[in-house]
């Protein structure tokens, strides 16, 4: 039962970043996991390729978390520095 919230809150989760983080719709977002859920239920046999699964969208989750960390991130350039040996006097 926990894992099934689990995978259910990781579907959700990843929809919900898919769609740009937008507020106030958390329970479209638990139906439409929940009904994704099912259908892997329903498609995937237990076993090896259902953990694949799970780890594959862990690795997208976190790809998307990292990615906009780096986003959040000022972009500072470096100061131009004069070439050595070329003083104008």
């Amino acid at each position: 039962m926990v894992q099934k919230e689990q995978r259910i809150e990781e579907i959700a989760y990843l929809l919900w970043e898919q769609e740009g983080r937008p507020d106030g719709q958390s329970d479209r977002f638990w139906h439409a996991a929940v009904a994704q859920y099912e259908a892997e239920i329903m498609i995937a046999p237990a076993g090896k390729e259902k953990n694949a699964s799970l780890k594959a969208d862990k690795a997208k989750a976190e790809k998307a978390k990292a990615g906009d960390a780096a986003e959040s991130r000022p972009v500072v350039k470096a100061a131009a520095r004069p070439k050595a040996g070329k003083d104008k006097c």
